[in-house]
């Protein structure tokens, strides 16, 4: 309940122009949940992790309450299920509540199959995957969300060229952080999978077989960045279904890469899955968006153009 009303918050703020609360906000989350790992973690096991976790919530909460009501943020306790925009974002729910089942199905499914390889493979997994979310989650993430309210406000003024401009400069910009990001990861994975995870009965031979899942993952990072503004683009015209369902179709080509291609490979088969479905995801989005944005067309539009991301960062942060 904690994070889901942060969510309402989140969005509130960032709608209003305001970055800099919610940016911090996962970061005071973790906080807790570090702290009560090492103090209750040994005492309270799983269930001192919970505190964590619940601490972590209400933190998340009240760090952006402030913003939130100097921005005329209010609870009123009320529910019209006739309010028109209670059933607009019932609409647009809808689709996006099957895009996240599919999410999830993709990832049980993969990873039920990841536990089924040799000792050690789901680990491998999970490490590079969550040193491929770093980059994705400084960079892509937050310029897709700094770009999403000004997208919205273009889109509703029928303001096409805007938010041809807007996609265009803002996923250049991604494209300029998350691509060098993606070769260093690909490079030199091995030595910082043994700098930041090589301790105790982590070997050498687990950070191979780390960086080994590293490397497939990162090749799909530009495409992961790419839709962090594609889609939002798409959601900018109060569109969720079209995102929704190229997304449905590449997780079951995620998982049926994965499960074809596991007998050859092995766990590889599971990154390489994803990346190839990411890949196919954000060319077949951008060849369906450049029909109703004329200005996202250009064959410029993955070149990097930083300064229309940074200054739009920092205007969001600055207000």
């Amino acid at each position: 309940m904690l994070l889901g009303v942060s969510e309402v918050v989140t969005r509130y703020l960032n709608v209003t122009g305001h970055f800099l609360a919610p940016a911090f906000a996962p970061v005071v989350y973790n906080i807790p949940i570090i702290v009560a790992a090492l103090v209750f973690g040994r005492s309270l096991g799983s269930a001192g992790l919970a505190i964590g976790v619940v601490t972590g919530a209400l933190a998340y909460l009240l760090i952006q309450l402030p913003a939130g009501f100097k921005r005329g943020l209010r609870f009123v306790p009320s529910l019209s299920l006739a309010d028109p925009a209670l059933a607009q974002i019932g609409r647009l729910m809808i689709p996006r509540m099957v895009g996240q089942g599919a999410v999830q199905f993709s990832f049980i499914a993969t990873t039920r199959l990841a536990s089924q390889q040799p000792e050690g493979s789901l680990v491998a997994l999970n490490l590079a995957w969550v040193l491929t979310m770093l980059p994705l989650g400084i960079f892509g993430m937050a310029v897709g969300s700094a770009a999403l309210p000004t997208l919205s406000a273009q889109a509703a003024r029928g303001d096409l060229g805007g938010v041809g401009h807007t996609a265009r400069r803002t996923l250049g910009a991604i494209m300029l952080m998350v691509i060098p990001a993606a070769l260093f990861l690909i490079g030199l994975g091995y030595p910082l999978i043994l700098f930041v995870f090589g301790r105790g009965e982590f070997t050498a031979e687990d950070a191979a077989r780390t960086a080994q899942a590293l490397a497939l993952y990162a090749a799909g990072l530009p495409a992961h960045g790419a839709l962090e503004i594609l889609t939002r683009t798409f959601y900018a015209f109060q569109d969720t279904r079209t995102p929704v369902s190229i997304g449905v179709a590449a997780m079951a080509l995620n998982v049926g890469l994965a499960y074809a291609l596991v007998g050859t490979l092995g766990f590889l088969a599971i990154p390489l899955g994803l990346s190839v479905a990411t890949v196919v995801e954000a060319v077949i989005m951008w060849l369906l968006l450049r029909r109703r944005v004329p200005g996202i067309r250009s064959p410029l539009i993955f070149l990097p153009d930083p300064a229309s991301g940074i200054a739009l960062i920092r205007a969001r942060l600055g207000r």
